[in-house]
């Protein structure tokens, strides 16, 4: 894509290894597949990228948030949840109560709950909503792409573009960028056309670099 990088955060390393603590100290046993998978993907590049200038407890936390995003994508992209509506919704539900403050079951749900009392308190009551709206429509894109499996529908082009923006699950991230920048945008701001149409622009080209990079996998489903 024909944007100039802005460098890779040098605590790349340190970033890794703190994430890999995280997962096993939050009891996030990864299989063997799953850990080489984990290990191809390397969170704490795409972070490293995309906080190039974010302090080092910044970019650690970030890459947690990553990492267990990644985990969640490939147990509704892979797994049998993915296919089927019923086991979607609730598990969906489940996390989006997480995050809401209900009390968590299990490791996926308690590194969910850790990683927002790292985050969210402190934050004004708009960034929280924005960051509760973004991470909860992310979250429900893998309900809408369940239900479509099991009717066997297939979105048109406009349809999915706008599922896109934020199944690729960048506006959470987004929302991340207040913190690093040290800024709390308040509701008009959030509301003026031309940033929604700036966090969209983001959004479109990750979905794109994203598909463009996943295609074969795609294809094969």
């Amino acid at each position: 894509m024909p944007f100039q990088s802005a460098g890779c955060h040098p605590g790349l390393a340190k970033t890794r290894e703190t994430a890999w603590e995280w997962a096993e100290s939050e009891g996030l046993d990864l299989s063997v597949p799953a850990r080489k998978k984990m290990i191809r993907t390397r969170p704490e590049l795409w972070i490293s990228l995309i906080f190039p200038k974010a302090s080092q407890d910044h970019l650690d936390l970030f890459c947690q948030w990553l990492f267990w995003a990644f985990l969640v994508d490939d147990e509704f992209d892979d797994g049998p949840a993915g296919r089927n509506p019923l086991m979607c919704e609730k598990a969906i539900t489940r996390l989006v109560d997480v995050l809401d403050g209900a009390t968590p079951n299990g490791p996926m749900e308690r590194a969910l709950a850790g990683l927002r009392d790292r985050t969210c308190p402190g934050r004004s009551p708009q960034w929280n909503r924005q960051f509760r709206r973004d991470t909860a429509a992310w979250l429900w894109t893998y309900y809408a792409e369940a239900v479509e499996r099991a009717a066997g529908q297939v979105p048109s082009r406009s349809e999915f573009a706008k599922h896109r923006r934020d199944s690729v699950a960048m506006q959470p991230f987004l929302c991340l960028h207040e913190i690093t920048a040290e800024i709390d945008l308040p509701d008009s701001a959030r509301s003026l056309p031309a940033y929604i149409a700036l966090r969209n622009a983001v959004t479109d080209h990750s979905g794109l670099c994203n598909d463009i990079c996943s295609f074969e996998k795609e294809a094969a489903l």
